[in-house]
């Protein structure tokens, strides 16, 4: 099936497997097509099925708390888009076909407390010129939202600018901490490509994790 819009969302699992339950009611009760997942923990002894839907994955058992993953729904036309191994980033990408034209989704986990991977951005930036980008990037910036400012911040606002990227966050916080000393965040956004539509972005307070997930209602596309 081709599709002309998309109902997508992104969300930081922190343990996919102890979270099925939680992954299952997201996509029933928000009715996705898309769904991308960071720290997923997954190993490649650990088999993940959801019915009606397809799930590409990027396990990365020799690096603690990572592993990306993308879960479409069967009936959309698509196919596994290669990446090759990045620096410190994680992604996984698809290309799904559109009435004209196709476009590009990956899925990206930044961790937190290193450098701007701009190598890793520009890797994943040249799969595609259509690319929209989903995850979580744990760069925090007030342009989108975020109470602090950090160098990756400022550093991750210039290359947008520079690429005339723009960030579509929600309105409220998509981190909430454990811990007391630390500050909600938007952590959690999408990166859509020049010309794309990308609205109603919201976070949606569910589930057990410190990330909430993020979607966009309406991604539409030609």
């Amino acid at each position: 099936m081709v599709r002309s819009s998309l109902h997508i969302a992104t969300w930081n699992a922190r343990s996919l497997c102890h979270k099925v339950d939680e992954l299952l009611h997201l996509i029933v009760n928000e009715k996705l097509d898309v769904l991308l997942i960071t720290d997923t923990w997954l190993s490649n002894t650990i088999r993940l099925l959801v019915p009606g839907f397809r799930i590409h994955r990027r396990d990365r058992p020799d690096r603690d708390g990572v592993g990306v993953a993308i879960v479409i729904r069967d009936n959309i036309l698509h196919q596994l888009t290669g990446i090759t191994d990045m620096e410190l980033s994680e992604a996984v990408a698809i290309t799904i076909a559109g009435e004209n034209n196709p476009i590009t989704l990956a899925c990206i986990y930044i961790p937190p407390d290193r450098r701007l991977p701009t190598q890793d951005l520009e890797t994943i930036r040249a799969l595609d010129p259509q690319l929209l980008w989903g995850g979580v990037f744990n760069i925090t910036h007030h342009s989108w939202g975020c109470p602090t400012v950090n160098r990756r911040g400022q550093q991750l606002r210039r290359y947008t600018m520079t690429h005339q990227l723009t960030i579509y966050h929600p309105g409220e916080p998509t981190y909430i901490p454990d811990a007391a000393n630390r500050h909600p965040q938007v952590l959690d956004f999408f990166l859509p490509p020049p010309g794309l539509s990308v609205r109603e972005i919201k976070t949606h307070y569910t589930g057990t994790s410190d990330h909430s997930p993020v979607s966009s209602y309406r991604t539409a596309y030609r």
